[in-house]
């Protein structure tokens, strides 16, 4: 069944909401159908759908209508509704029937199994904050709430605040945060608000459950970043001596070189020595010839017969 557009009242875009604003002023990237944007809002609808399970949905502060038409996309009534005129008509041929132009401060057509509100408050006046979350809770006892806590920068952020000043706000309309679901998956800040009758001591539970596994993770985290610290000592301490190895390293191929350059001189000098000797081998042989011939011999005992007769000083005697 369609939803009729008209049937929510017309709320007049405010100029800041326009092509300019969408394309310059929405995080890093222009808020276009882009292939990152469009993935963003499948993995949203596909958490919804198979974690909550709604057959109704109502996109506040729908922008282009991504979320509505992915809901859709899967079977899921879905609806939106953006203040800007600008977004309105960008939403998808297929999908404007279901959004319209419309303020988070004015009446909603029905109610809503889920009530999706994505970057929406922050944008509001501090004084519209409360009266824009008593829209949302007459409307849906189930609530995908999302809000930053951290971009002050933005021009149109009027209203930044911390996650539990939202949840005190829902509290006091009996809508208590659902402990048994991560919906991260939207934002890091997301909450998923639900509107309980049980009293107090029945909900406090959950949250001290939760605090606690919270509790038990941080510290098997810390466990963990002390584990991998010291591995990065270790590493430091490796590379260290890898260093100092390097180091040993270079210095025995410097010396290596040096005992290469001495081994090739003496090999240099050792050849040289080789031909001196090869030079010289005929005249040996020709001194040993002398020495081993007759003659030779003969002189020889000519000269001992002879030494007698000359004086110390090798003269003659007369």
């Amino acid at each position: 069944m369609t939803e009729d557009k008209n049937a929510a009242p017309a709320g007049a875009a405010e100029p800041v909401y326009d092509a300019f604003y969408y394309e310059n002023c929405c995080g890093q990237e222009e808020y276009d159908r882009g292939e990152a944007i469009l993935a963003f809002f499948d993995r949203i609808a596909d958490k919804i759908v198979r974690q909550i399970a709604p057959k109704t949905v109502l996109d506040a502060g729908c922008a282009f209508g991504f979320l509505v038409e992915k809901l859709r996309d899967r079977g899921v009534e879905a609806y939106g509704f953006d203040i800007s005129e600008y977004a309105i008509g960008k939403v998808r041929e297929d999908i404007r029937p279901y959004c319209w132009t419309g303020s988070i401060l004015e009446p909603l057509p029905r109610k809503y199994d889920l009530i999706v509100c994505m970057e929406v408050v922050e944008h509001l006046e501090r004084a519209q904050t409360e009266p824009a979350v008593d829209n949302l809770c007459r409307h849906a006892d189930d609530i995908l709430f999302t809000s930053t806590p951290l971009d002050y920068r933005e021009a149109t952020h009027f209203s930044v605040r911390q996650p539990d000043y939202w949840a005190g706000l829902f509290a006091e309309r009996g809508f208590y945060r659902d402990m048994e679901i991560d919906v991260s998956f939207v934002m890091p800040w997301a909450m998923r608000v639900r509107r309980t009758g049980e009293p107090g001591h029945r909900v406090v539970p959950g949250y001290e459950r939760r605090l606690w596994e919270l509790t038990r993770e941080i510290d098997t985290l810390r466990g963990e970043i002390g584990h991998q610290r010291d591995l990065g000592d270790e590493l430091e301490r490796v590379n260290a001596h890898r260093a100092s190895v390097e180091a040993d390293q270079q210095r025995l191929y410097g010396e290596n070189a040096e005992l290469r350059a001495e081994v090739e001189r003496l090999r240099a000098e050792a050849e040289r020595q080789q031909q001196e000797i090869e030079r010289l081998l005929p005249v040996e042989r020709q001194l040993s010839d002398v020495l081993n011939s007759r003659s030779y011999g003969l002189a020889q005992r000519i000269a001992r017969v002879a030494a007698p007769l000359r004086g110390g000083d090798g003269k003659a005697r007369g």
